[in-house]
């Protein structure tokens, strides 16, 4: 929603300074980020949690990731075999809420991937970092060679496309891969050499990559927008 808006000052060529700018519930994607601090004119800090109430993160004013607030809940990473993953390494988000005593949920399948980060923040604070995205399996592109891409790293190829209006990944398979795009008025035929070249650049030259063009892209049952959908499932 605040991205939108944000789309909506760029159009108007317009600005709406603020102090600071809280986010939440989307993954917040980079080429979003950068739209909406330019056009509301200060830093936006992101935010990540459930509303089952165990496991809760935001950023400080270093944005190098996710600080984990360990006061909140006990958060473990793990992988299929529910064997506790390295830092560095992606796995299932398993999280028990340390302040709820009315129903209280003891390692709760949280349902996203994360992991924990091996860097400390320059902040100085103790608390640990996440990756720098957070989000569900079913977002994460797998590679045929088995390797994970999350959706930061799938930004890149869209920052210099000003002529897409909207976008969308779907991942039917480890070797396919659909773009959808929205075109705006001035796309043209390199566009698409372009946003094709650096996709491959990322997910590899054994990937089908192909671009769909649509006239929207709808946002999900719930009011959220999906900019990956993968369904080849994480191993």
């Amino acid at each position: 929603t605040i991205f939108i808006l944000a789309k909506y000052l760029q159009q108007r060529n317009e600005n709406l300074p603020l102090k600071f700018i809280f986010s939440s519930s989307e993954t917040l994607l980079d080429f979003q980020r950068e739209v909406i601090e330019e056009h509301f004119k200060c830093k936006i800090y992101d935010c990540y949690g459930l509303a089952e109430r165990v496991m809760y993160s935001g950023e400080c004013p270093s944005h190098e990731g996710h600080h984990l607030y360990m006061e909140y809940g006990i958060t473990e990473v793990v992988d299929n075999d529910n064997e506790i993953v390295s830092d560095g390494n992606y796995g299932r988000a398993i999280a028990t809420g340390l302040h709820n005593y009315g129903m209280p949920l003891i390692r709760y399948e949280v349902g996203d991937v994360t992991g924990y980060k091996t860097v400390k923040c320059s902040c100085g604070r103790g608390l640990p970092l996440l990756e720098a995205i957070t989000t569900k399996a079913e977002d994460i592109v797998v590679t045929p060679d088995g390797r994970f891409i999350s959706p930061s790293v799938l930004t890149h190829p869209f920052k210099p496309m000003h002529n897409i209006e909207k976008s969308q990944i779907i991942q039917e398979t480890p070797k396919e891969l659909l773009i959808k795009v929205v075109r705006r008025t001035g796309y043209t035929e390199n566009d698409s050499k372009i946003l094709l070249k650096e996709m491959h650049n990322r997910v590899g030259d054994n990937v089908n990559v192909k671009i769909e063009f649509v006239e929207d892209i709808p946002r999900s049952g719930n009011g959220k927008y999906r900019w990956v959908i993968s369904k080849v499932p994480l191993k």
